[in-house]
């Protein structure tokens, strides 16, 4: 049984997906560069104050991939600092004055490059390596971004309102600048009071940075004009294509740097319970099925009506109708006696149209003409699907007319009448807000999740869901597959699941368990054998819900010691309160109050712990980075805006703890979409 511990080492990092040809080259380069510069006796040792800890460096070229990329990162910060301080003697020595004396270079003023946008933006893509990226950062943020904004609003003619509302936006764009770059700083706290006084200041700001950049400019202008940021600047298409956001990837990634472009990463997500219309529009399709018995090929096939006006629903959605048929041409159950009705709830996908649905499936026998003596049932019913999480309501609409579709059965053919359809589909009553603003409501409860699994387990797959394994969940009952799967999805809020989700997976796509990206999928127990569960391997998380076991598979890195820790003993405070207080002073004398889930108190623990994960700046176990503060807008207004991470920034600064989780958690998609939608500083 694979369970999540906490302790960890460097060495469980993960790797990137790239060939072993690439991890070899990786180690053999990375073993080159630790003997001559890092290994004791080193030919040009760098000296031991430069080197944190030798083990997990060579730990980390050992892993290879990923991890060999990083291994070098906080030696290379910490000799470009001392380089920094030192250079400044450097200069005053005569063999700076002769090399300078002995070649002939023009220099370009530092404001030429400055006050164009697009030079700008190379430059300061040359100076991550030389860590004055930050500076000039603030100064194009400034120059580009909050000055033009408020030319606008100093512009007096314009009307008042229109005014107001650029004012706001200063304000807005003057919180995200103190936030992001003057943090701790008591002299801007007040900085978004005033937009005139703001500009006043943050122009001072920007002499300060100008004369900063001037200490050394000669030095690295005549670096970047020698620096492959140059040469792209220089071949840099003054147009829009999709080959110039390829060439600029490819220079990020020189720099250590990895580019997310907003149009890459949109994700559909699931329309909010607060926006339920008041009336029958909430209901995207009633659907009656019945499965039809042809004597000629002596076969069963499913037929079905849509009994509203989307007609448009797959043929795909009759695989979600009956999950457990593997074959379309047998849509029959052979038992001794009527089989007993079922209700389970699914989501299903009709175009790009995500349906939240339930399934009422009961049986009668077939009055065909069958040849083999066996009892044959066909499987008829009803299902409900919307576009809004609504899994309780759907699910307590079926259980409203269940009689009456038992009455319609005995009918030849299978028909909903206008009675039924109209108590399936009228108005929602108002969806009840949770008690915490920053929480949707949601149309189902958690409970399943935690009364399947243990605590431990639960942590191992809530981990390899953030960490976008391949995990399949296995139940005997569709609806736990279902409403687990929808509460893994719900927990990593404010992430969002973004590959393949089937939460009941049909017995007709079971090879979609082949899939090499990514996946949540959810299978009902008896569709699958031994042998499938063996050609999945270890590098599919196996769940068996019905037994409360990770059964096969393994998480690449396990939660961050301190946010199990925290995870772990406020699940246990919640879901066992007997035992959690059971040493206190008068716990024998607490009277055992009927149990109620404590939903929202889960929900805000694993908001809180995706929140530290992602890093949100200093926390109660700690001090941490904020991911803001290395998040940046590339925008040169001919390209579309490109989001760029300073990975390699954020892990150095990262507490040890962190590391080796964040190493893998940046590389996901999630991460990505999160990263372009948030500043971190500005939205809620």
């Amino acid at each position: 049984m694979a369970v999540q511990r906490p302790d960890m080492t460097a060495s469980t990092r993960s790797l990137l997906s790239m060939s072993d040809e690439n991890k070899s080259l990786l180690q053999t380069y990375g073993q080159k560069i630790f003997v001559k510069y890092l290994a004791p006796g080193a030919q040009f040792h760098v000296g031991e104050d430069m080197v944190v800890d030798l083990s997990i460096v060579q730990q980390d070229i050992y892993n290879g991939g990923e991890a060999a990329l990083h291994a070098f990162d906080q030696v290379s910060r910490n000799v470009k600092q001392h380089l920094m301080v030192s250079f400044p003697t450097f200069r005053t020595t005569d063999l700076y004055t002769d090399m300078m004396q002995s070649v002939d270079r023009s220099l370009l003023p530092l404001d030429a490059i400055l006050l164009n946008r697009l030079f700008c933006n190379f430059f300061w893509l040359f100076l991550f390596q030389h860590q004055y990226h930050n500076e000039v950062a603030l100064y194009m943020e400034i120059q580009y971004d909050f000055k033009r904004l408020y030319r606008q609003y100093a512009d007096t003619k314009l009307p008042r309102k229109q005014r107001q509302k650029l004012g706001s936006k200063a304000s807005q764009m003057l919180k995200y600048i103190r936030l992001k770059y003057f943090d701790g700083n008591d002299d801007m706290e007040n900085l978004e009071s005033s937009v005139t006084n703001a500009y006043a200041r943050l122009h001072k700001e920007q002499e300060t940075i100008i004369e900063k950049l001037d200490e050394n400019y000669e030095e690295l202008y005549f670096r970047f004009i020698a620096s492959p940021a140059y040469a792209e600047f220089v071949l840099y298409p003054r147009s829009n294509s999709d080959d110039s956001i390829n060439r600029l990837s490819e220079l990020l990634i020189h720099y250590g740097l990895r580019a997310h472009s907003p149009e890459n990463t949109e994700v559909k997500l699931p329309l909010r319970l607060t926006d339920v219309p008041k009336s029958k529009s909430w209901i995207y399709s009633v659907v009656s099925f019945e499965s039809v018995f042809h004597a000629q090929n002596q076969n069963f096939e499913l037929q079905w009506i849509s009994y509203d006006e989307h007609m448009d629903l797959d043929q795909t959605i009759e695989s979600f109708l009956v999950p457990w048929c593997k074959d379309s041409t047998q849509c029959v159950v052979v038992s001794d006696s009527t089989p007993q009705p079922i209700a389970f709830n699914t989501r299903a996908l009709t175009g790009e149209v995500e349906l939240f649905g339930a399934v009422l499936t009961l049986f009668k026998p077939c009055q065909g003409d069958l040849n083999d003596g066996s009892s044959y049932y066909i499987p008829y019913g009803v299902a409900v699907f919307s576009k809004y999480p609504l899994y309780n309501v759907i699910r307590d609409r079926l259980s409203e007319v269940y009689k009456a579709i038992t009455h319609l059965s005995l009918s030849s053919s299978f028909h909903l009448d206008e009675a039924v359809v109209s108590t399936i589909s009228r108005p929602v009553i108002d969806v009840v807000p949770t008690s915490i603003p920053s929480l949707e409501p949601i149309g189902f409860s958690m409970h399943l999740l935690f009364d399947t699994l243990d605590v431990s387990n639960l942590l191992t797959v809530f981990t390899g869901v953030l960490l976008e394994c391949r995990i399949l969940l296995i139940s005997s009952q569709y609806t736990v597959l279902a409403l687990v799967a929808e509460t893994l999805r719900t927990l990593i809020s404010p992430l969002t699941w973004p590959h393949v989700y089937v939460p009941v997976l049909p017995g007709r796509m079971l090879d979609y368990l082949q899939c090499p990206t990514p996946f949540l999928f959810g299978v009902q127990k008896d569709l699958l054998d031994e042998n499938l569960l063996s050609e999945l391997g270890d590098e599919v998380l196996c769940v068996d819900l019905d037994t409360s076991m990770v059964v096969q598979g393994e998480i690449p890195v396990a939660l961050p010691t301190p946010v199990w820790k925290r995870l772990h003993s406020t699940l246990r405070s919640c879901l066992k309160p007997n035992v959690t207080h059971s040493d206190h002073v008068f716990g024998d004398t607490f009277d055992r109050q009927p149990y109620l889930f404590p939903e929202v108190r889960i929900r805000l623990a694993f908001q809180e712990a995706v929140e530290m994960l992602i890093g949100m700046g200093d926390h109660d176990d700690g001090a941490d980075v904020h991911f803001g503060r290395f998040r940046y807008l590339w925008d040169d207004q001919y390209q579309d805006i490109v989001v760029f991470f300073d990975e390699a920034g954020y892990l150095a600064l990262s507490p040890l703890s962190m590391r080796p989780f964040r190493t893998s958690f940046i590389s996901t998609q999630a991460f990505s979409e999160y990263i372009v939608a948030r500043d971190g500083f500005t939205q809620d």
